[in-house]
């Protein structure tokens, strides 16, 4: 068995902070969301996950996508309507599932989780090798098939 190349995962991290605000850094958006107007979020609460799928920009509940930055949505509204408990500021690596064409983020697997001290950190470094992952797992493995200047609020409806 020879060497391989090591997939660089930088591209699939969103980070979801204790407050419930979603981060989609921009090579997220890059990577997954490049040609769309917006993204929609769906949850599946029985397995812990959360979706982002693209969206026309003039749907009901969908939430725009900023030009070349990357995006923040004050998610604390929707996940308390679906009773998932964020406790944590963590940073989670997506699963793109391309039968039905979605980046999938298992809440059960932080890739990193950062305390109050590092909160700050995580916010705008992609990279972010300062930060000491207190737990690492790669959802990869593990998942089921299924910050402008303005953050854009989440709404219930």
């Amino acid at each position: 068995m020879g060497f391989e190349v090591v997939e660089k995962k930088n591209s699939r991290k969103v980070s979801i902070r204790k407050d419930g605000s979603i981060m989609l850094p921009e090579k997220t958006i890059e990577a997954y969301f490049d040609d769309a107007a917006a993204v929609q979020i769906l949850i599946d609460e029985e397995n812990g996950e959360i979706a982002f799928k693209e969206a026309a920009a003039d749907s009901r509940h969908s939430y725009k996508i900023p030009d070349d930055e990357s995006m923040e949505i004050r998610g604390h509204g929707v996940f308390h309507s679906y009773d998932v408990d964020i406790d944590q500021t963590a940073r989670y690596l997506g699963v793109w599932d391309s039968d039905d064409e979605f980046l999938v983020v298992d809440l059960e697997q932080p890739y990193t989780i950062y305390d109050s001290a590092d909160e700050s950190d995580e916010s705008e470094s992609e990279d972010a090798s300062d930060a000491k992952p207190e737990s690492s797992a790669d959802p990869e493995s593990s998942a089921s098939s299924t910050a402008s200047s303005g953050a854009i609020e989440a709404s219930e409806d």
